[in-house]
């Protein structure tokens, strides 16, 4: 980042400003820019993105929770996490979704707001403008901040995108962590061709993960589909993730489903028999089976991107 407020550049849609030092070959330059200076608030001081995070919610047993990692950027993350929260939505989960990595931008976010998720939040609202650089028991941190704020809206199910791919060094890092891997209950994988894929399942595996099913832009190509088999595990497109059935038979595999505190209450979501892989969400019988807690959301209303009713957007602009 610039030490100071001379010429600069515009380095993500969000508005987040540094100096570029290199760029994809197809990239155009990047929008040169001359700060004006630094927003203050009434008493002088300089404000930050981190002023304006979401309140921190007690700690709590966090919902079940889908990560999707990926080959790289471009590789279909967000698409398999909307998508996902698509289908279980239509199954009658209350989702919550969140991007946990990556530099301020708005576009991922806006996607899983439309797919329908009770609520959305992003790094941003966890204290980053970016998560490049930033030390990473403080991506877990602010991860494990967004799950709490989630649960505190009443989400019974969430879906985390990581940004970039496995070899980013903050992503790396955070798919090392043995921390953020007990937030995680399993894994979507994205990914552009067949090789990539079978070899981020071999080192999601390697890492501990429980690697649910691969999607991302591969999916477009029947040949890569049946060559992605070689990793041994299920292969969703668009169509199949959003289908309500397979959206909720993805979530199944999660194993050891925990009871799950929300705002209101507390709700046994899962029912376990004596093999751990062979239980079935109660919501599966029937969306309305299970008595819901109070709507009210914990946070305010200024701080927590939702959509009731009419999906209008509301809150803070991203």
């Amino acid at each position: 980042m610039p030490a100071d407020l001379g010429p600069c550049h515009m380095v993500a849609a969000g508005g987040v400003a540094s100096r570029a030092l290199a760029w994809h070959d197809k990239t155009m330059s990047p929008t040169a820019i001359v700060p004006l200076g630094l927003v203050t608030n009434s008493c002088g001081r300089v404000l930050n993105v981190a002023d304006f995070a979401v309140a921190p919610q007690p700690a709590r047993l966090t919902p079940p929770t889908i990560v999707v990692f990926g080959t790289s950027m471009n590789s279909g993350k967000t698409t398999t996490a909307a998508s996902l929260v698509r289908g279980l939505t239509r199954a009658g989960f209350a989702v919550g979704a969140a991007k946990v990595t990556g530099t301020g931008a708005g576009n991922d976010l806006w996607s899983m707001m439309d797919a329908g998720a009770c609520a959305a939040l992003d790094f941003t609202d966890a204290g980053f403008a970016t998560t490049y650089l930033a030390p990473i028991d403080a991506i877990v941190e602010g991860a494990q901040h967004l799950l709490h704020s989630l649960a505190a809206t009443g989400a019974e199910i969430a879906v985390l995108e990581v940004a970039d791919g496995l070899f980013q060094s903050e992503t790396a890092a955070l798919a090392k962590s043995p921390k953020f891997r007990e937030l995680t209950g399993g894994v979507l994988f994205a990914a552009g061709d067949a090789m990539g894929a079978v070899a981020g399942c071999e080192r999601l595996r390697e890492l501990g993960y429980d690697v649910l099913g691969l999607s991302g832009l591969l999916t477009c190509s029947p040949l890569a589909r049946r060559e992605a088999g070689a990793a041994n595990v299920s292969v969703y497109g668009v169509k199949e993730l959003t289908d309500p059935a397979t959206a909720a038979s993805i979530v199944s595999g999660i194993l050891n489903p925990r009871l799950m505190v929300i705002a209101g209450g507390a709700q046994c979501l899962y029912q376990e028999s004596r093999s751990a892989r062979d239980w079935s969400p109660l919501r599966f019988l029937s969306p309305s089976a299970l008595p819901r807690p109070p709507r009210r959301s914990l946070l305010s209303p200024s701080s927590v991107r939702r959509f009731p009713g009419n999906r209008s957007r509301s809150g803070r602009a991203g």
